[in-house]
């Protein structure tokens, strides 16, 4: 009697969870909100959960969409407040329990605001997508991706479980992820990246590229001038390509694996499989990369 009572109730929690689950995937337009503001304002936004979507247009105004499903409505609760510096919209869930565990909550928003503009997003649980905003980017989530496009300014991004993919940025980057990949394409600035537990890819053409990862690869494709490379993984492989012309003062360093140094106009003071040092073009910046575990392959573009 005691074990049938136990799977009455198991039976039941399944059957609430998957009608929830049903439930949730229907989002309809919960809020609509717009203000006047001027270029080079800033917008915060805190939720405590849901996906930002943000994009630009030609007017002095900011457009907020928020879509949910039921339990978000009925959950949670939004504030808009004007300041001096633009417009801070928070969103806070309201109420717990055991019940409310189970109850997914589907929350979206959807941004357009000018394109001369400062952004501050923090979420706990949802994606973040930017397009063609410019300004001082900073966006934090716990549990989502990041992907920014088509954008400049300064950008300050971290998420502690997903990947960070940042194309056709002008501007320095400091980008980290706890349990992603990195993918940086098209950077013209600083770069400074770091994972936990993914991969580093980078392409760029100019600026200070500092990477680091502890259990991925690192690949850079650099068609620049050196101003300072540093890549570290501990258990990856690090796969450069680099110009013809680029001058460098040299120190490639493996516990593990081997070194491949296809740069044609090297010269090495210290070399062995494991290691060299020496210098690119007679000497320049850093070129620094050392993995504990995996090889380390440099060639020529």
């Amino acid at each position: 009697m005691r074990n049938l009572k136990l799977l009455f109730i198991i039976v039941l929690l399944f059957t609430f969870v998957i009608n929830e689950n049903i439930f949730a995937k229907e989002l309809k337009q919960i809020i609509e909100r717009t203000f006047s503001v001027s270029s080079n304002e800033l917008l915060e936004l805190k939720t405590d959960a849901g996906d930002v979507s943000v994009s630009t247009w030609n007017k002095d105004e900011i457009s907020v969409k928020v879509f949910g499903n039921k339990n978000a409505e009925k959950k949670f609760e939004f504030t808009f407040d004007e300041t001096d510096f633009g417009l801070r919209v928070v969103g806070e869930k309201r109420g717990s329990g055991f019940f409310n565990w189970f109850k997914k909550m589907s929350l979206k928003y959807e941004i357009i605001l000018p394109k001369k503009f400062n952004i501050e997003i923090k979420t706990a649980g949802g994606d973040l997508i930017i397009d063609e905003c410019a300004g001082e980017l900073e966006m934090k989530t716990s549990g989502g991706d990041i992907k920014l496009a088509n954008s400049s300014g300064e950008l300050n991004c971290a998420t502690s479980g997903g990947d960070i993919s940042v194309s056709d940025f002008l501007g320095d980057c400091d980008v980290s992820t706890s349990g992603g990949d990195i993918d940086m394409n098209s950077v013209d600035g600083d770069i400074s990246a770091s994972t936990s537990g993914g991969d580093i890819f980078i392409v760029s053409q100019a600026g200070k590229l500092k990477a680091k990862t502890s259990g991925g690869d690192i690949q850079v494709d650099y068609n620049g001038m050196n101003d300072g490379i540093y890549l570290s993984t501990s258990g990856g492989d690090i796969k450069v390509k680099l110009p013809s012309t680029f001058k460098a003062d040299v120190e490639l360093k493996t516990s593990g694996g081997k070194v491949y140094n296809n740069f044609e106009n090297s010269y090495g003071s210290k070399v062995t499989k494991r290691k060299f040092i020496g210098t690119y073009n007679s000497g320049g910046e850093s070129l620094v990369a050392k993995t504990s575990g995996g090889r380390i392959t440099i060639s020529e573009n």
